[in-house]
């Protein structure tokens, strides 16, 4: 049932019988969410270390799972990488800055507040804060698993942000 399906032209994806699964810094995590307007809830299983987590909350717009990996970090080593940011002058931040086509009819929308950049997502308005790791690698506290990468032109202009986690790719469009 925790098991990888594999499909037909025998290529295995990260689900099994309506299970995700997927694995955090060497840690096996079993989980399962879903969402009804006005409601939110999340199901993570860690079973190396028997520990399950389920959070039920009263609202769409809350990240039930990024709360149930803060919560597993308590009890897992290791679990959530340690970041630590490093400091990027006004004008290097400010190049960032735009707007980067998402979907078609929807984009990302990147300020600066201060030493920092922000990132709001079109659907549910949700921001996330971004920190910079290197000149290119942000990351979020609010989704500490995200990456958020921005590439330049061979002009030094940046040209799109990738996220990874959820294999988002943005091209800037201002």
């Amino acid at each position: 049932m925790w098991t990888p399906t594999r499909l037909n032209d025998g290529k295995s994806v990260e689900y099994g019988f309506g299970w995700g699964l997927n694995k955090i810094n060497g840690h096996d995590q079993v989980f399962h969410g879903g969402l009804l307007p006005g409601f939110r809830a999340h199901y993570a299983r860690f079973p190396e270390v028997r520990l399950s987590i389920i959070v039920l909350a009263n609202s769409d717009t809350v990240n039930t799972d990024v709360i149930a990996l803060k919560l597993a970090a308590l009890h897992i080593d290791g679990l959530l990488p340690k970041r630590t940011p490093i400091r990027l002058s006004e004008s290097t931040l400010d190049a960032y800055v735009g707007k980067y086509s998402w979907t078609p009819g929807l984009a990302l929308a990147v300020t600066r507040k201060g030493e920092q950049l922000e990132l709001q997502i079109p659907i549910g308005g949700q921001i996330f804060t971004l920190l910079p790791q290197s000149e290119s690698v942000f990351f979020s506290l609010e989704h500490p698993l995200a990456d958020f990468i921005f590439t330049k032109d061979a002009h030094g202009r940046v040209t799109r942000v990738d996220i990874p986690l959820g294999g988002y790719k943005a091209a800037r469009i201002e």
